[in-house]
């Protein structure tokens, strides 16, 4: 790991879609970050691809302020039940950490993944409220964004 960066966490689980994260970690390491793995335990995992994965680290031992950014890659377990809930609650955790005011010396670089994730073109990050946004599974099986209530 380059001695000023925190290091990336991918996100692995059961029935992870294993082909969705291969460019960005990709691009990741080839920029000097530490790309490590991190699950609900540090049991190995299957992909759905049937990759056997050991990874690096359980959640429940990851901070946001120890790492530069979450990757939270798609699998079949987001459909099935709450099993992956944990993951979403951390994510949160990352945005509000992104999110809040902190001193300079716990910000993150200009450039970084984190800061990269906290602003787009000036515009502040969705407060953990408010994101992920609600979605709704439609009748053919998509998820959907959920209609804001409106005022009466």
């Amino acid at each position: 790991m380059n001695g000023t960066r925190k290091p990336v966490h991918l996100a692995v689980y059961d029935t992870l879609a294993d082909w969705e994260t291969g460019h960005a970690t990709a691009h990741l390491a080839r920029a000097g970050y530490t790309v490590r793995t991190v699950a609900p335990t540090t049991a190995p995992v299957t992909s759905i691809g049937g990759l056997r994965v050991q990874p690096d680290l359980a959640l429940a031992d990851l901070r946001p302020e120890d790492s530069s950014l979450l990757v939270l890659p798609g699998a079949d377990l987001w459909d099935t039940g709450d099993d992956l809930a944990p993951f979403a609650r951390t994510a949160r955790a990352f945005l509000a950490a992104a999110a809040s005011p902190s001193p300079p010396s716990a910000a993150p670089p200009p450039g970084s993944p984190a800061r990269a994730c906290s602003t787009t073109a000036g515009t502040p990050a969705p407060s953990p409220s408010t994101w992920p946004p609600p979605v709704t599974r439609a009748a053919s099986g998509t998820w959907r964004p959920t209609p804001s209530p409106t005022a009466a």
